[in-house]
């Protein structure tokens, strides 16, 4: 992943279906209705048990989830990191951790339903996609090729030597706890 680089996950589809849930909970006498026909205007407001409407329970349900989310995201790249699973150029597998500023350049911000991923090492990329470097950037010394070892596609997309974080459940565990 290159330094600089963010990945996003949009929870907004299971949010909707959650959404659906909850307001299918809520008792008619919370269900306000204003219009007069067919063509006029028409607004619903949803009232929570709490007395929240349901646009704002969804705002915080979406916040809510993306946080958690993004814990097992942190969780699931850390344990990505550190797995001995990658191949390696001379050959074998191993961990991708060497000093562990990697690992450590690891940074995760939620705003609203956005989760965005971003590592600062300023190897990143070559690390995550591959590539020609000059061991510790001496000229004097022939390039070396590294394989990539996409530990952020195998944690979100699955398609590596590491499992990936269930995003669905864990989005849907945390609305549902909050709907309850």
């Amino acid at each position: 992943m290159a330094s600089g680089m963010r990945m996003s996950n949009d929870p907004e589809a299971l949010m909707k279906a959650r959404l659906r849930k909850a307001i299918s909970d809520v008792e008619d006498t919370a269900v306000t209705w204003t219009g007069s026909n067919l063509f006029g205007k028409i607004d619903i407001d949803f009232a929570t048990n709490g007395g929240k409407v349901a646009s704002e329970a969804f705002r915080e349900g979406t916040e809510y989830a993306a946080s958690v989310a993004s814990k097992a995201i942190e969780q699931a790249l850390d344990v990505a990191v550190s797995s001995p699973v990658w191949n390696w150029s001379s050959g074998g597998a191993r961990d991708i951790v060497d000093t562990g500023r990697l690992k450590d350049s690891l940074s995760i911000s939620v705003s609203g339903g956005d989760i965005s991923i971003y590592y600062s090492a300023p190897y990143a990329s070559v690390v995550h996609e591959g590539g020609y470097i000059r061991p510790y950037g001496n000229k004097k010394i022939d390039a070396v090729y590294l394989p990539g070892r996409p530990w952020v596609d195998a944690v979100l997309f699955g398609n590596g030597p590491v499992p990936s974080v269930d995003l669905d459940k864990t989005i849907g565990d945390a609305i549902d706890s909050r709907v309850r």
